[in-house]
C-alpha cells in the first residue's frame, strides 16, 4: 500500500501472489521494493504502482532488502540464499548460498561488507563479491537484523535467547547477554552507543 502522510488515504494498492511479510525498502528515483512469499521482489514505482521489474528468486521471500553500493539490492531468500541484484532490471548479480534460510534482513557497512543471519543458526559476513569473510556459530536460529555500531561492531539477536556483539572484522565474539526469551527483534542503536534489543 501507498498512504498519503497527511491524511491516511489509499494513493495505490499493488497485488502480488503471496502474503507480504517482509518490510518495503525507497531505493533510488523512488523505486518500492519488496519481496513477497510468492517467491518473487517486486520493484515498483513508488509514485504510480507500475511494475519496474519482477524477479523469481526460487523461496519465498521474508526479508527484507538493503540497498548497497550504487543502489545494488542486497536480499535474503527463502532457498537459503543470499542475493545480490541490478536496481535497473532486477537481475541477479551475485549470490552467496548459506546452510538455512535467510529471513534476517542483511545490514550492509560502510566498507561494504554485508551482515546477515540464517536459520543455519549463524551470522555471516560476506563481501560484495561474494566471498565470505567470516561466519559465528550461534545455537538458535538468526531472524534478527544486524545493527552495525559506529566502530563497527555488529549486533544481532538469536533464537537461543541471546544479543550478541560481534567484530565486524572477524567475527571475534566481543560479548554475549542472555534474554529471557528468543530474541527476533533486530537491535538498534543510540546516539551514546547503547543498544536495545528485544525478546
Amino acid at each position: 500500500y501507498s498512504l498519503d502522510a497527511d491524511t491516511g488515504e489509499k494513493i495505490w494498492a499493488y497485488k502480488t501472489s503471496g502474503k507480504i511479510s517482509a518490510s518495503p525498502v525507497v531505493g533510488h528515483n523512488n523505486s518500492i521494493i519488496v519481496g513477497s512469499e510468492d517467491n518473487h521482489l517486486y520493484c515498483l514505482n513508488g509514485r504510480t504502482d507500475k511494475l519496474k521489474w519482477r524477479t523469481f528468486l526460487n523461496g519465498p521471500i521474508l526479508s527484507s532488502a538493503a540497498i548497497g553500493p550504487s543502489g545494488r539490492i542486497i536480499v535474503g531468500g527463502g532457498d537459503d540464499k543470499l542475493y545480490q541484484l541490478n536496481p535497473v532490471d532486477g537481475g541477479i548479480v551475485r549470490q552467496y548460498k548459506a546452510r538455512g534460510a535467510i529471513v534476517s534482513s542483511p545490514a550492509v557497512g560502510n566498507d561494504g561488507i554485508i551482515y546477515f543471519g540464517s536459520n543455519d543458526r549463524r551470522i555471516y559476513a560476506v563481501e560484495l563479491n561474494g566471498d565470505k569473510v567470516w561466519s559465528h556459530q550461534t545455537n538458535g536460529r538468526v531472524v534478527s537484523s544486524p545493527a552495525i555500531g559506529s566502530d563497527g561492531t555488529v549486533y544481532v539477536g538469536s533464537r537461543d535467547k541471546k544479543i550478541y556483539a560481534l567484530d565486524g572484522k572477524t567475527g571475534a565474539k566481543k560479548w554475549e547477554f542472555e534474554t529471557g526469551d528468543e530474541a527476533f527483534s533486530s537491535p538498534a542503536i543510540g546516539s551514546d552507543g547503547t543498544v536495545y534489543g528485544g525478546s
